[in-house]
């Protein structure tokens, strides 16, 4: 019941944004459910205003600013991005998910098709807007499928084709790499999981692929204590007491760890250190502690060391 007198009222603030008026609550009304007229006429006005934005978004040629025209650029995306959100949620509330992956597509179309200035001396204000665009579109549209398939029983074949198209062209892509950690562990297939970031981490040029790889492992390495703890306090085991012991999947994290030492991305991050810390100081072992985390700090050490003789060496 409460969920219906939302999705009422998301539908009126929708419709009320579409049909360009004032917001009025829907209990003014004196009506339970938005009327079907004012569903129409805000389908059609936002037809209109997705056409509208459409025409004004050409390239705007000029000159380069300094930094390639990244002050241009609105991070949290253009008209067209909010109004094509907008409408695609409204069109999901109104209609069903496949009418609003319609619009979400029709504004990918587009943007694909909007031309590139090539010219270096000359930058194309809309070009790296685009880019941005065309990512948060793709980015909104997985996570409205993403809800859909967590409240409907629907299978997951559409989702993970989304996620797989939508991966290949943003792999660096947190949301997206979100969205993908809770679909697969649903499926508790997580061969496949590990065989996506064994070959995503070989390639990557960002950190964000290989903090999610070593974030998957954690996430199921407590869903494995809880559960196990879970059946140690029905157990004589005594409260308090159950420690999680070294296991494939403890190994398996300290390996994607090692493997982040060793890339130039990820290495000198901060947050990354304190993962790899607070990792080690849990685990059961402290042999294990103390050997684990010398190692990277040797490494780093000695490579401090050869570039400090270097220095030394050419001054």
């Amino acid at each position: 019941m409460a969920t219906e007198k939302l999705k009422t009222e998301a539908i009126n603030l929708l419709t009320t944004l579409g049909e360009g008026v004032k917001f009025v609550p829907l209990s003014q009304y004196h009506e339970s459910a938005v009327a079907s007229g004012r569903i129409l006429k805000a389908r059609k006005r936002f037809v209109e205003l997705l056409d509208e934005c459409k025409m004004e978004y050409s390239p705007i040629v000029g000159p380069a600013p300094a930094k390639d025209g990244e002050d241009l650029v609105t991070p949290s995306g253009s008209y067209m991005y909010h109004l094509s959100s907008c409408y695609a949620l409204f069109q999901y509330l109104t209609v069903s998910s496949q009418a609003a992956r319609v619009v979400f597509q029709d504004v990918l179309s587009f943007l694909d098709k909007v031309p590139t200035n090539s010219n270096p001396n000359e930058i194309s204000v809309l070009s790296s807007q685009k880019e941005l665009d065309s990512e948060l579109v793709t980015v909104a549209e997985i996570q409205l499928l993403s809800f859909h398939t967590g409240v409907s029983p629907v299978p997951l074949t559409d989702l993970r084709s989304g996620l797989q198209k939508a991966l290949s062209k943003y792999p660096s892509n947190a949301a997206l790499l979100e969205v993908f950690l809770q679909t697969e562990r649903k499926c508790h297939v997580i061969g496949r999981l590990r065989r996506y970031f064994h070959h995503l981490i070989e390639n990557t040029q960002s950190p964000v692929p290989i903090f999610f790889a070593i974030l998957s492992e954690l996430r199921r390495q407590e869903s494995i204590k809880e559960a196990t703890n879970d059946r140690s306090m029905t157990s004589t085991t005594p409260e308090g007491n159950f420690v999680l012991a070294e296991t494939g999947i403890s190994h398996q994290i300290r390996s994607l760890f090692e493997r982040a030492v060793r890339s130039r991305y990820t290495r000198h991050c901060i947050l990354f250190w304190r993962m790899y810390i607070q990792f080690e100081v849990s685990a059961p072992s402290r042999c294990m502690k103390a050997a684990t985390l010398s190692n990277p700090l040797k490494t780093q050490s000695s490579g401090m060391n050869h570039r400090q003789d270097r220095v030394l060496k050419c001054t």
